[in-house]
């Protein structure tokens, strides 16, 4: 196996490797000879080699060739021709700082054998999805995500009306405080614009309201605070949600009249839901 580091300020299109490995492949058919020299700095400058001349060298240098691929200075080991490669395969291409890509390849055997292990997946995928050819196969995946995607879409749709259809029993949980209305809501993986919109029509049945809600899902917990205009005055909901969101480990801000928050602790949605009416009382 192998990595390459090189200066490049452009991610590689998957056609643009490609054609990096398919030229390699060539070479490696061609048996090129590897040959290996050792001359002055000098010398090895007229030759065309490739290094960091900046870096000051003592002495003779190694100077290695591919034949019209490739000439550079390196001290390390190397094979007869490029033929002993057998194989050459990349596996990834990513970056490792600004403008440094990396490339991870195999060679040989390993290469090969990586080979075989996506031809095997492939022919499993092939009998899982009953399709004939690759072409099919690529066909069959892309219906099903599109299905799998109109059916999140429906489930979606589906609980939003749910949530959106249960306005009048939240507001039979509403509490007054101090001549306010507090009311809390906890949801379960429901999608952000849901949890809104759920807010701006709880808002607008309520006068002089404070209203938090929380949506529970993946691990995390968000929360929505909602204060009246006519309340603003006295109350902030980016106070408000931040002190309800701490109990939760996590943080948020917005405006006077409404304002988020994420937290991390799930488990403690409640206890953070019972804060609320601390937090409006000051």
């Amino acid at each position: 196996r192998l990595r390459f580091d090189f200066t490049h300020f452009a991610v590689p299109s998957g056609e643009d490797l490609s054609r990096v490995e398919k030229q390699i492949n060539e070479w490696v058919q061609e048996s090129i000879p590897v040959n290996v020299e050792i001359m002055t700095v000098d010398d090895a400058k007229k030759t065309g080699a490739m290094a960091l001349f900046d870096e000051k060298y003592k002495g003779d240098v190694r100077v290695v060739s591919v034949g019209g691929v490739s000439k550079e200075l390196c001290a390390g080991t190397h094979l007869r021709n490029t033929g002993e490669i057998g194989l050459f395969k990349i596996i990834s291409s990513g970056s490792t700082a600004a403008g440094i890509r990396r490339i991870e390849a195999l060679t040989g055997m390993a290469a090969y054998s990586h080979a075989a292990e996506n031809d095997n997946f492939m022919q499993e995928m092939k009998e899982l999805f009953k399709a004939v050819n690759l072409q099919d196969l690529s066909d069959r995946i892309k219906k099903t995500v599109k299905d799998e995607r109109e059916l999140e879409k429906k489930l979606q749709d589906m609980k939003k009306q749910g949530v959106l259809a249960n306005v009048d029993g939240y507001l039979k949980n509403a509490r007054d405080v101090d001549g306010m209305t507090v009311l809390t809501v906890k949801l379960i993986d429901t999608d952000k614009e849901t949890v809104r919109e759920l807010g701006d029509i709880l808002r607008q049945k309520v006068k002089k309201a404070v209203i938090v809600i929380a949506s529970v899902a993946d691990g995390k917990v968000a929360f929505v605070s909602m204060v009246s205009d006519e309340l603003t005055d006295r109350l902030d909901a980016a106070k408000i949600v931040k002190q309800v969101a701490a109990i939760c480990r996590g943080g948020g801000g917005g405006k006077k009249n409404m304002a988020e928050a994420g937290g991390k602790d799930p488990s403690k949605v409640d206890e953070a839901l019972a804060m609320v009416e601390k937090a409006v009382r000051g």
